[in-house]
């Protein structure tokens, strides 16, 4: 495998995991599930804007410039649109 499969692997377990929040829900023990969502939230933005912006030319090394657009849109809607996180 090449770095591409590698860096592209990563990105795809990155979301599963996130994914895997929103059953918080089930988790009786968390008093302030509100909260906990929002850092989640907050944490998934902040990973995925630097993704993109730290190194734009290495982001474009793995990613297509479609690829870039669709996560900046997705990152917009999260943004302006709490409900869509994890949708």
């Amino acid at each position: 495998m090449g770095n591409n499969t590698y860096v592209k692997s990563i990105c795809s377990i990155f979301q599963a995991r996130f994914k895997r929040f929103k059953k918080i829900d089930k988790i009786d023990s968390l008093i302030n599930k509100e909260f906990y969502l929002n850092l989640v939230r907050e944490c998934y933005i902040y990973v995925k804007e630097h993704l993109m912006e730290n190194d734009e030319d290495m982001f474009l090394n793995y990613f297509t410039k479609e690829e870039g657009e669709e996560i900046r849109a997705e990152i917009e809607l999260i943004k302006k649109d709490r409900t869509s996180f994890l949708k």
